[in-house]
């Protein structure tokens, strides 16, 4: 008896459910508990923080020096703030309610509090005392954060009246802080590292007996189509195995039937009447339809891509392992004076996004050359080698020349494995973008935690090993092959196939429009309104990762739906739909939500359009394409314009944040988006896409 696939479903849903509202409830009881001896021990801490300040101000007084001519305090008041984290803000202010002198932790406490003196019950606290047993005053703020103020009287002589009253302000909700943001970490962490273990049991599965079953699946896919051109060759001998030999004997009796047929029509009369020259036609429509003209091909197998997956997964490893430490630690090294430290930080990195994008046309017309699996090695090899001496060297100047020749055949490595996973069937442009997403997940959260306890050379040594682990993952079937795929092509012909106005109305008012956006709204707008919000770098991240999540969930099965109804436009005009909505929630929700739900929502919009984009593309560029064009090269062009889109999309929302603020600048990216979306909209009409065989995209 089958077990129902809803039940199993069902069961661990609820196991789920249950263990997480356990935890819940007992971490909300802890919370309850903790949060009232928390808000006691600030307020005894703040009290003897307060204590000490007073006996400071009570030695000046001694000294000769009057309230009003005091000087230091705000020193003295910073400096507190550095060491005791809990505590918000210090404000002294006399017996007329005037403010001598205030630090606030935040800018949004700074101006709620330098209006105290307008709140009425405040200004009747400071102007007539407050009654001793009053030992605290609560200051609600505008943006619903509450603190709790401890008063600290000060006389300016010994048995005198106070003068002055100090008050230091600490967070009602300071646990909540604390256990939101730990929760939010923890969340986070258990995130990537679901996607770490997905990533290589993914890998796994395509290794075992799994991939018979997945290979004979897309065998059968196809078949459906109808598409006759391709052969399973399974050797297995079980059940599945004899099943795919006799479907391939079948196809090859059709296909021996159809030449046979065929030429028998062509040798039936010297003389070509009208009626035979409409069977031929006939003929000829259908084979091009279900694909009998060409020599049967073998099908390809999910292994290469498989393959081919874990090794951009590596690659990609090694250089966001990385990106959390690197700035810092070239501006640590042996370098110019006359350079400031953001300077010393961003030109390394410059050089190596530079010579990634020079890396996309030129790394496929080195492959064209060496060989795939050669200068897959060479790539690799280097890269890991750069990143050792990066690690080596102590000198800034040597560091610059490593992040040339890294960001280079990094690039190349990137660019060739995306060609040859094109190359080994449908589902490569997901599969790419997909592990690319799994890195940047997963890489910063593992760099930085090492480069905190072990220091930048053991961070930069992992990062390495990533590097040279991927050589192992490209001696894959498809890498092998890729030798006979080389033929003599012309660089003419291939930019005259990158002219094409299907193809460059798609990079003009999709790919570049959207790429442009996506790093507009994570680079600088979410980091800049975090800013203003008062907010730790660390919500920005977490932001951040929302976007990531959403892509790698979603995108694989955007492009197979895609595939699959034939609707690569559709689903790209969607995308950019979607995209727009982001823009407008980041404009029209105040606060931490609307950034929420536009980064969501920016991952849902890209994951709907990458791979479709990248699959529109690669049929532009096969479409009519001159004999002699180079489609890895037309390829690694078209990768060069998307990555000049992400390269331009934070100096085009710092002109326009510039222009017209951080809060209209997302409305602006909203309504630019829209236009690029309708004008594409209006290409795709004009550009009737021709119906083509499935897997015929490279």
């Amino acid at each position: 008896m089958r077990f129902p696939k809803w039940k199993f479903w069902l069961g661990c849903g609820l196991s789920v459910a249950l263990t997480v509202a356990a935890l819940v409830l007992l971490a909300t009881l802890a919370r309850d508990s903790g949060a009232r001896i928390l808000v006691t021990t600030l307020g005894e801490n703040s009290t003897a923080i307060g204590t000490d300040i007073r006996l400071k101000m009570e030695r000046a007084f001694a000294a000769g020096i009057s309230l009003d001519d005091l000087v230091g305090v705000s020193e003295v008041f910073e400096s507190e703030l550095a060491e005791h984290r809990a505590i918000s803000f210090f404000a002294l202010v006399n017996n007329h309610a005037k403010i001598l002198a205030f630090t606030a932790r935040s800018a949004s406490t700074e101006l709620e509090l330098t209006q105290m003196k307008q709140l009425v019950q405040l200004k009747e606290n400071f102007a007539h005392g407050v009654r001793q047993d009053e030992s605290a005053i609560q200051v609600t703020s505008n943006l619903g954060q509450s603190f709790q103020a401890v008063r600290i009287p000060i006389a300016d002589k010994p048995g005198n009246d106070p003068t002055a009253t100090l008050f230091i302000g600490y967070p009602r909700n300071y646990i909540d802080q604390h256990i939101n943001s730990l929760a939010a970490d923890v969340i986070f962490a258990t995130l990537t590292a679901v996607v770490f273990v997905l990533e290589f049991l993914w890998f796994g599965s395509q290794l075992t007996a799994v991939r018979d079953v997945g290979r004979f699946r897309a065998h059968l896919k196809r078949l459906a189509l109808p598409s006759f051109e391709f052969r399973a060759r399974m050797t297995t001998q079980d059940s599945m195995g004899e099943l795919s030999r006799n479907l391939d004997l079948r196809l090859d009796q059709i296909a021996q039937r159809f030449h046979s047929l065929r030429h028998m029509i062509s040798q039936s009369s010297n003389r070509l009447t009208s009626s035979t020259l409409a069977i031929q036609a006939d003929l000829t429509s259908l084979a091009q339809r279900f694909g009998l003209i060409a020599e049967p091909k073998d099908l390809p197998s999910p292994v290469d891509i498989a393959h081919f997956r874990i090794a951009v997964f590596l690659i990609a490893m090694s250089s966001e392992v990385c990106r959390p430490f690197f700035a810092v630690y070239a501006a640590e090294l042996v370098s110019p004076d006359n350079l400031s430290s953001q300077l010393l930080s961003g030109i390394p990195l410059t050089v190596f996004l530079i010579f990634w994008g020079i890396s996309q046309p030129l790394g496929v017309a080195v492959l064209q050359r060496l060989g795939a699996r050669r200068w897959l090695t060479i790539a690799a090899s280097t890269v890991g080698l750069g990143i050792l001496g990066s690690a080596a060297t102590d000198n800034w100047y040597i560091l610059v020349g490593l992040q040339a020749l890294t960001g280079f055949c990094f690039g190349s490595t990137l660019i060739c494995s995306l060609a040859l996973m094109i190359r080994s069937g449908s589902g490569g442009m997901t599969s790419y973008l997909t592990a690319l997403v799994a890195a940047g997940i997963c890489g910063p959260v593992i760099g930085g935690l090492l480069a905190s306890n072990f220091g930048y050379t053991t961070a930069f040594m992992v990062a390495a090993t990533c590097g040279f682990l991927a050589i192992g993952f490209m001696s894959s079937p498809a890498n092998q092959a890729a030798k006979k795929h080389h033929r003599a092509t012309s660089l003419r012909a291939t930019l005259k196939n990158m002219l094409r106005g299907d193809l460059l109305s798609l990079l003009a008012f999709s790919t570049i429009p959207a790429r442009m956006v996506t790093t507009a709204l994570l680079l600088i707008v979410v980091p800049l309104t975090i800013s203003q919000m008062d907010e730790s770098a660390a919500v920005t991240g977490r932001l951040i990762l929302l976007y990531f999540f959403g892509l790698f969930l979603l995108a694989a099965s955007a492009e197979k739906l895609a595939n699959h109804w034939r609707a690569s436009k559709a689903f790209v005009i969607v995308g950019a739909l979607v995209m727009i909505l982001a823009c407008l929630a980041a404009y029209a929700l105040n606060g931490i939500w609307g950034l929420v739900t536009a980064c969501v929502l920016l991952g849902v919009g890209q994951s709907l359009m990458a791979g479709s984009q990248g699959n529109l593309a690669i049929q532009m560029m096969a479409r009519a394409a001159p004999a002699e064009a180079n489609s890895d090269l037309s390829l690694g062009m078209y990768r060069l314009f998307d990555r000049l889109g992400a390269a331009l999309g934070p100096v085009f929302a710092a002109v326009l944040i510039e222009r017209f603020g951080l809060k209209d600048v997302m409305l602006w990216l909203a309504v630019i988006l829209g236009v690029c979306t309708l004008l594409s909209l209006l290409t795709f009409i004009v550009f009737k896409e021709r119906r083509q065989p499935h897997g015929t995209l490279a």
